[in-house]
Protein backbone atom coordinates (compact mmCIF):
# COMPACT_ATOMS: atom_id res chain seq x y z
CA UNK A 1 0.00 0.00 0.00
CA UNK A 2 1.29 3.15 -0.98
CA UNK A 3 2.03 6.13 1.46
CA UNK A 4 -0.90 8.72 1.54
CA UNK A 5 0.16 11.97 0.42
CA UNK A 6 -0.95 14.10 3.73
CA UNK A 7 -0.11 17.49 5.33
CA UNK A 8 3.33 16.14 6.93
CA UNK A 9 4.60 14.83 3.41
CA UNK A 10 4.07 18.08 1.81
CA UNK A 11 6.11 19.60 4.70
CA UNK A 12 8.41 16.87 4.47
CA UNK A 13 8.88 17.35 0.25
CA UNK A 14 9.36 21.08 0.95
CA UNK A 15 11.69 20.96 3.22
CA UNK A 16 14.29 18.35 1.62
CA UNK A 17 13.75 20.26 -1.40
CA UNK A 18 15.05 23.30 0.35
CA UNK A 19 18.07 20.98 1.98
CA UNK A 20 19.56 19.86 -0.70
CA UNK A 21 19.22 22.87 -2.91
CA UNK A 22 20.04 25.77 -0.54
CA UNK A 23 24.05 25.60 -0.71
CA UNK A 24 23.81 25.65 -4.59
CA UNK A 25 21.90 28.99 -4.50
CA UNK A 26 23.26 30.79 -2.08
CA UNK A 27 26.68 30.23 -4.36
CA UNK A 28 24.89 31.45 -6.84
CA UNK A 29 23.14 34.34 -5.47
CA UNK A 30 26.76 35.95 -3.85
CA UNK A 31 28.27 35.24 -7.61
CA UNK A 32 25.41 37.29 -9.31
CA UNK A 33 25.87 40.07 -6.63
CA UNK A 34 29.31 42.36 -6.86
CA UNK A 35 28.96 43.51 -3.51
CA UNK A 36 30.93 42.53 -0.34
CA UNK A 37 27.93 41.55 1.32
CA UNK A 38 27.19 37.59 1.44
CA UNK A 39 25.15 34.89 2.49
CA UNK A 40 26.24 31.22 4.45
CA UNK A 41 24.61 28.18 3.77
CA UNK A 42 22.43 26.71 5.95
CA UNK A 43 23.65 23.38 7.31
CA UNK A 44 20.34 21.02 7.49
CA UNK A 45 20.66 20.39 11.65
CA UNK A 46 19.63 24.28 11.65
CA UNK A 47 16.17 23.35 10.23
CA UNK A 48 13.62 23.35 12.92
CA UNK A 49 10.06 22.94 13.34
CA UNK A 50 10.22 23.79 17.23
CA UNK A 51 11.72 26.88 19.03
CA UNK A 52 13.35 25.68 21.74
CA UNK A 53 17.06 26.10 23.64
CA UNK A 54 18.66 24.43 21.31
CA UNK A 55 17.68 27.04 18.68
CA UNK A 56 19.33 29.80 20.45
CA UNK A 57 22.62 28.71 20.32
CA UNK A 58 22.44 29.35 16.89
CA UNK A 59 23.54 32.46 14.70
CA UNK A 60 21.34 31.23 12.01
CA UNK A 61 18.54 28.73 11.05
CA UNK A 62 15.56 27.96 9.09
CA UNK A 63 12.30 27.67 10.78
CA UNK A 64 8.96 26.25 9.67
CA UNK A 65 5.33 25.95 10.30
CA UNK A 66 2.07 25.60 9.47
CA UNK A 67 0.11 29.04 9.28
CA UNK A 68 -3.34 27.92 8.22
CA UNK A 69 -5.33 24.95 7.13
CA UNK A 70 -8.62 25.23 6.19
CA UNK A 71 -10.68 22.21 5.16
CA UNK A 72 -13.63 21.76 2.75
CA UNK A 73 -15.24 18.22 2.53
CA UNK A 74 -17.39 17.31 0.03
CA UNK A 75 -18.89 13.61 -0.29
CA UNK A 76 -15.86 11.30 0.50
CA UNK A 77 -13.55 13.60 -0.38
CA UNK A 78 -11.38 16.20 1.95
CA UNK A 79 -9.90 19.51 -0.24
CA UNK A 80 -7.32 21.27 2.20
CA UNK A 81 -5.60 24.44 1.30
CA UNK A 82 -2.57 24.66 3.70
CA UNK A 83 -0.27 27.15 4.55
CA UNK A 84 3.40 26.88 5.57
CA UNK A 85 5.97 29.37 6.09
CA UNK A 86 9.58 28.85 6.09
CA UNK A 87 11.62 31.52 7.68
CA UNK A 88 15.32 32.51 7.62
CA UNK A 89 16.40 33.57 11.10
CA UNK A 90 20.03 36.00 11.61
CA UNK A 91 21.40 36.91 14.95
CA UNK A 92 21.29 40.53 14.45
CA UNK A 93 24.68 41.22 14.64
CA UNK A 94 24.19 45.20 13.71
CA UNK A 95 26.35 44.59 11.11
CA UNK A 96 25.32 47.09 7.72
CA UNK A 97 23.87 44.96 5.03
CA UNK A 98 21.27 42.64 7.27
CA UNK A 99 18.21 43.95 4.30
CA UNK A 100 19.89 43.20 1.76
CA UNK A 101 21.05 39.42 3.32
CA UNK A 102 17.32 38.71 4.18
CA UNK A 103 16.05 39.65 0.77
CA UNK A 104 18.78 37.04 -0.78
CA UNK A 105 17.70 34.56 2.11
CA UNK A 106 13.90 34.79 1.24
CA UNK A 107 14.75 34.91 -2.68
CA UNK A 108 16.50 31.90 -2.49
CA UNK A 109 14.05 29.82 -1.01
CA UNK A 110 11.53 31.10 -3.60
CA UNK A 111 13.34 30.50 -6.38
CA UNK A 112 14.39 27.02 -4.87
CA UNK A 113 10.48 26.12 -4.68
CA UNK A 114 9.80 27.45 -7.95
CA UNK A 115 12.40 25.49 -9.69
CA UNK A 116 12.79 22.17 -7.79
CA UNK A 117 9.39 21.24 -6.13
CA UNK A 118 7.96 17.95 -7.98
CA UNK A 119 4.03 18.63 -7.69
CA UNK A 120 2.13 15.55 -6.41
CA UNK A 121 -0.77 14.16 -8.13
CA UNK A 122 -2.50 15.40 -4.73
CA UNK A 123 -1.45 19.07 -4.75
CA UNK A 124 -2.34 22.31 -6.76
CA UNK A 125 0.27 24.39 -7.84
CA UNK A 126 2.05 26.14 -5.25
CA UNK A 127 1.33 29.94 -4.57
CA UNK A 128 4.67 31.39 -2.69
CA UNK A 129 5.03 34.82 -1.26
CA UNK A 130 7.57 36.19 0.41
CA UNK A 131 6.98 38.20 4.09
CA UNK A 132 9.09 41.51 4.51
CA UNK A 133 12.31 41.11 6.84
CA UNK A 134 11.15 42.10 10.58
CA UNK A 135 13.44 42.13 13.50
CA UNK A 136 12.05 39.88 16.41
CA UNK A 137 13.25 40.07 19.76
CA UNK A 138 12.84 36.02 21.63
CA UNK A 139 11.64 35.48 24.99
CA UNK A 140 15.43 34.02 25.53
CA UNK A 141 17.27 37.36 24.63
CA UNK A 142 19.28 38.44 21.82
CA UNK A 143 17.60 40.25 18.89
CA UNK A 144 17.05 38.11 15.40
CA UNK A 145 16.30 39.65 11.92
CA UNK A 146 13.52 37.28 9.92
CA UNK A 147 12.54 37.01 6.60
CA UNK A 148 11.41 34.50 4.22
CA UNK A 149 8.07 32.97 2.22
CA UNK A 150 4.97 31.63 2.76
CA UNK A 151 3.83 28.86 0.11
CA UNK A 152 0.09 27.82 -0.09
CA UNK A 153 -1.53 24.92 -2.09
CA UNK A 154 -4.52 22.17 -1.78
CA UNK A 155 -4.08 18.94 -0.71
CA UNK A 156 -6.49 16.80 -2.26
CA UNK A 157 -7.16 13.03 -0.63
Amino acid sequence: MSEKYDIESFINQVITTIKDNLSAKVNEINSEKFDTIRIENIPGEAFFDDVNQQVFNKDSFIYYTIVNIDTETVGGTTKMEVTLAVSVILSDTGETGMLSKMLRYSRCLREIIQSNFKKSASTSPLRISEFVPADVELSQGGGFKISGIQIKTFITG
